[in-house]
């Protein structure tokens, strides 16, 4: 069975849409593991074509193998 990406609504407060988020998901720059107030790797990834638009997205892979995407912004400085 095939990973599915499920983006939760929270992820959209910060105004990035779905494919801007599947976008820095497959070009990752950098990676941070646990951070926050519950266990969410958080990733930053290019979320556009031309590079300028950087973006952090926190996640956790649930029991069946899904990527769960609880929050995405533009990347703050302590992830740059």
């Amino acid at each position: 069975m095939a990973s599915e990406l499920v983006v939760l609504p929270t992820s959209y407060r910060h105004q990035i849409t779905e494919q801007q988020i599947r976008h820095a998901l497959a070009n990752v720059i950098g990676v941070f593991e646990d951070e926050g107030d519950i266990p969410l790797t958080i990733v930053t990834g290019f979320g556009d074509q031309g590079g300028k638009l950087v973006i952090e997205v926190g996640f956790e892979v649930s029991d069946s193998g899904n990527v769960v995407v609880y929050h995405a912004m533009e990347a703050r400085q302590k992830y740059r």
